[in-house]
């Protein structure tokens, strides 16, 4: 752990959101996700887009779904629709994160709520989240919108969508991600974040956190021994 303090943080949250590839599971662990990025292109192609690889990260299937919206509504439906059915299909094969799914279980048997917050589609985390046993234990689960990829995180929506259906106020929340853009949303929501380094190169990418943790572990013990009365 490293900047910030995780414990004072935990201590004056009543809801945790957690972004889902990540803090949860590793979503491509089974399918590289260059691989899903590929057919995405594929379909753009298919809509004789003109493709510039040189502006979207080629490996990350999100940056393809983004860049896909200069092309007009149809096309961003139709990437995505690609993109849905690729999700529900990797899921199967998700790995779980260490002690993710014990944080999720110390959130709420600390007192609090759980939400997951992602720019993945909402089915395909339900889906994992039934499957794992998970699914009592989540409150809420917000995915991105439907043919509207500018309004995932960094976007304050989802974050703010997540806080109405738990009736909470952004100072009692934090979220929980591992990339900028979910430390950017939280800010814009202003919500707390803790930042999962789950890999090293990822500490100086998530500096503005509050807080940084490399082990989803840290964040159980820091919830058990911080419940709400």
């Amino acid at each position: 752990m490293k900047k910030g303090n995780l414990h004072y943080i935990v201590a004056a949250s009543r809801v945790i959101l957690f972004d889902f590839d990540g803090p949860i599971c590793s979503l491509f662990a089974g399918v590289s996700a260059g691989e899903i990025a590929e057919l995405l292109i594929g379909v753009l192609r298919s809509r004789s887009a003109v493709v510039d690889r040189d502006a979207f990260d080629a490996s990350d299937p999100l940056d393809v779904l983004q860049y896909s919206a200069r092309f007009g509504p149809s096309v961003v439906a139709d990437v995505e629709d690609e993109l849905i059915r690729a999700e529900l299909e990797v899921v199967r094969s998700a790995a779980p994160t260490p002690a993710g799914a014990e944080a999720i279980r110390s959130c709420v048997e600390s007192g609090r709520r759980a939400a997951v917050v992602s720019n993945n589609a909402a089915s395909a985390v339900v889906d994992y989240l039934s499957n794992r046993g998970l699914d009592t234990f989540v409150h809420t689960v917000v995915g991105r919108t439907y043919g509207a990829p500018q309004r995932m995180k960094p976007s304050a929506e989802p974050v703010e969508r997540a806080l109405e259906a738990l009736s909470a106020k952004p100072s009692a929340a934090v979220l929980v991600g591992d990339s900028p853009g979910d430390i950017l949303a939280a800010q814009a929501a202003a919500t707390a974040s803790i930042g999962f380094a789950n890999r090293p190169s990822k500490w100086r990418r998530l500096a503005a956190a509050d807080v940084i943790i490399d082990d989803m572990a840290e964040l159980a013990a820091a919830l058990d021994s911080a419940p709400v009365e």
